[in-house]
């Protein structure tokens, strides 16, 4: 057993004090013996101190209030792991989850895996989210293995249409860990930390269509339960315009043109949504005006056909009876 290597479970947490006992009592029972847990408080005002209290044997560090991306690179700072990984504070994961990881890493010298999860639906049921994803389909066809190993170029055509790997589902080895987690992004840190390491060098990753853990939702996630329209605004515009930026350089011609038509969709999207629903002119003018920045034919095109569908379904809406 003392051969076995250590792995680092870095929890952040805010303002959970309900849930976050829960994730690290699964950190705590996981099958797999040598690990260190460390839990970073971001500022939490609920009594979570006083809950740690109850755990000895974690190692917690309560900051400033500063996002999750920096609780976690807190974390890391104070990780002695040859692998990392970070469970979000509302997860749970299967008592196999790290036993099952650390395997697989060791047997196919990968640089990262990420396990398949139960999703909370918010109405009782849970979702296959591997499943739910259009962008990473191609990828499960034919794919049956236990454990799925995905080449440089098989990481590099993923992860730039969208991050199937959200926190809780990864386990990364320590040294192909190029620069943490990025702390400017709103959401897509999780993103973010992959896409450093595959356009930086080779990689090779492995994913499991077994649920080896479990997303709830409560209203107050990062990215799950929030309102749809809160995640174009963070997800797809903010933090797809910094990571545009931040990669810019490394992508080929053809991820760029990808990546950039992707951005523009999105930002075009955001304007329209900004216009009809909060009657917003200003960040509705601001998003189109990034548009037209990035890919002005792309941008007009795609105004124009939403015109042209809405106008559609006007001319071609059903009139009540009473009003005629």
């Amino acid at each position: 057993m003392d051969n076995l290597p250590l792995v680092s479970i870095i929890i952040p947490t805010y303002n959970r004090r309900t849930k976050v006992g829960k994730a690290i009592e699964s950190a705590i029972k996981q099958t797999y013996p040598h690990k260190q847990i460390i839990v970073v408080d971001d500022g939490s005002s609920d009594g979570t101190d006083e809950l740690m209290k109850n755990y000895p044997q974690v190692n917690y560090i309560l900051q400033e209030h500063g996002g999750q991306g920096r609780a976690r690179n807190n974390g890391l700072r104070n990780a002695s792991g040859k692998y990392i990984c970070s469970l979000d504070s509302d997860d749970v994961w299967n008592k196999n989850f790290l036993e099952n990881a650390v395997r697989a890493l060791e047997a196919n010298k990968l640089d990262f895996v990420f396990a398949n999860w139960s999703q909370d639906a918010g109405n009782g049921n849970f979702i296959d989210p591997f499943e739910s994803y259009n962008f990473f389909k191609p990828f499960l066809e034919n794919r049956n293995e236990y454990w799925n190993v995905l080449n440089d170029k098989e990481l590099r055509s993923l992860y730039i249409n969208g991050c199937p790997s959200p926190s809780s589902s990864l386990v990364m080895r320590r040294s192909s860990i190029i620069s943490a987690w990025n702390e400017t992004v709103s959401i897509a840190d999780d993103w973010c930390i992959i896409m450093d390491m595959i356009f930086a060098k080779k990689c090779k990753a492995a994913y499991t269509k077994e649920k080896l853990w479990v997303k709830h939702v409560d209203g107050s996630n990062i990215h799950d339960g929030r309102d749809e329209n809160e995640i174009l605004q963070h997800l797809y515009v903010y933090d797809k315009e910094i990571m545009y930026k931040r990669y810019n350089k490394q992508f080929t011609g053809d991820e760029r043109k990808q990546y950039r038509e992707s951005l523009v969709y999105y930002l075009t999207q955001y304007a329209i949504q900004q216009l009809t629903i909060n009657k917003s002119f200003n960040a509705s003018f601001k998003s189109f005006k990034k548009a037209i920045a990035t890919h002005p034919k792309m941008a007009l095109a795609l105004v124009v056909f939403e015109l042209k569908t809405r106008t559609k379904k006007y001319f071609t809406r059903e009139v009540p009876a009473s009003s005629i």
